[in-house]
């Protein structure tokens, strides 16, 4: 009994302490009596045994988190605790007590604001633009390909949080808890001026090729701290394909051109490198290389007369690397970029494949990219 007293006495401190809101806030001087009682609990100064003696509910105010049942109380404008009238008690309140309200202008924890939400979630970027560049192809002592290719590119990147500056090279390898970064990008670019030239089999021009790259990769962040730069090391998976899309044709010499389909599959390791100035520009060197896993070429032979099959070689040498310079300035609506950039490939000969007609195989060869990406960022 002396506790329930005591209680009774806290209860009624908690009243004269919320008697400033005044009796048309009924509700919220509820919300504050078990805010008190929960304070209470918390620290202590009851237990559950204590608070279960009080056993007429006032189930419409009754906090979640805590189960309570109090008397009902409410307050005078003379600081008086007093019984409620049972008629005003009777008519349920449709008002949810304010401990219950969500804070204003928290965002919707969903996938769509998580990983799709560009404009007020931070963590996320697109990138989409163009590019132009000047494709070199060379089989050492076979044959050339030069032109130009124009295409499309995307980039999506996620961060799934912001990682702490870093003090030391050591903190650098801390551990797998930094990855925060997750990119997917792709292309599409093609070229209808590439010019074929061959010792042994004459010239042709304006042949047509299509190219097709798409990249999933993962990096972790590391701000240098003091400095206006940021380190981002990553890694993943790519995947390459190429098309020369000129079957049926005939060269200078009369030697028929067929289709071939170049694929690569290869692991980009990687680093980019931001700088960020004054006035919203910003600056990201990025150097790549990139380990050849496995390839295939396909040599559509039945495009000329006589031949009947596709031969298929596969590529199990090679490298490649790539770099960039890409400035970036930023504007409240979108950012603006610039990219030069390389890439470079170089695979040594294929395994020899047969086909009911012949045999042969993809000799050593070098593909040169040099050229300019433009696009927005949002």
């Amino acid at each position: 009994m002396k506790k329930i007293f005591s209680l009774l006495a806290v209860l009624g401190m908690c009243l004269i302490g919320a008697s400033a809101s005044g009796a048309s806030d009924r509700q919220g001087v509820i919300a504050q009596n078990l805010d008190c009682f929960q304070r209470l609990y918390d620290e202590g100064a009851i237990n559950q045994r204590d608070i279960c003696a009080l056993d007429t509910a006032a189930p419409e105010a009754r906090r979640p988190s805590v189960k309570v049942k109090v008397d009902p109380i409410v307050v005078r404008s003379d600081d008086q605790a007093v019984e409620p009238d049972p008629a005003e008690m009777a008519a349920p309140s449709n008002e949810e007590p304010a401990s219950f309200a969500a804070p204003a202008g928290l965002p919707k924890e969903n996938f769509s604001y998580q990983y799709l939400n560009f404009k007020e979630n931070p963590l996320n970027s697109a990138e989409v633009g163009a590019e132009i560049f000047d494709y070199t192809y060379r089989e050492e002592g076979f044959m050339k390909l030069d032109g130009s290719m124009i295409g499309v590119y995307g980039v999506y990147t996620h961060r799934f949080h912001e990682n702490e500056p870093v003090n030391s090279l050591g903190e650098i390898f801390s551990g797998v808890e930094r990855l925060n970064v997750l990119r997917l990008d792709s292309r599409y670019s093609r070229g209808s001026d590439i010019k074929y030239r061959s010792e042994g089999s004459g010239e042709k021009e304006d042949e047509t090729h299509f190219a097709h790259e798409t990249r999933l990769v993962v990096g972790a962040d590391y701000p240098l701290s003091g400095k206006n730069i940021t380190l981002t090391p990553y890694a993943g998976l790519g995947y390459r394909y190429l098309k020369d899309d000129n079957g049926g044709q005939r060269t200078t010499t009369g030697h028929w051109s067929y289709d071939r389909e170049s694929q690569y599959v290869y692991i980009p390791l990687g680093i980019d490198i931001e700088r960020t100035f004054e006035a919203g520009w910003k600056t990201v060197f990025n150097l790549e290389y990139d380990i050849f896993v496995d390839g295939q070429q396909r040599s559509h032979l039945g495009d000329v007369p006589g031949y009947s099959e596709t031969l298929e070689n596969d590529q199990n040498e090679g490298y490649g690397y790539r770099g960039s310079i890409k400035v970036i300035k930023e504007t409240p609506v979108v950012n603006f970029v610039v990219e030069p950039f390389t890439r470079y490939w170089h695979i040594k000969d294929s395994n020899a494949g047969c086909t009911v007609d012949m045999c042969g195989l993809e000799p050593n060869n070098r593909t040169w990219e040099f050229g300019l990406k433009t696009g927005i960022q949002f």
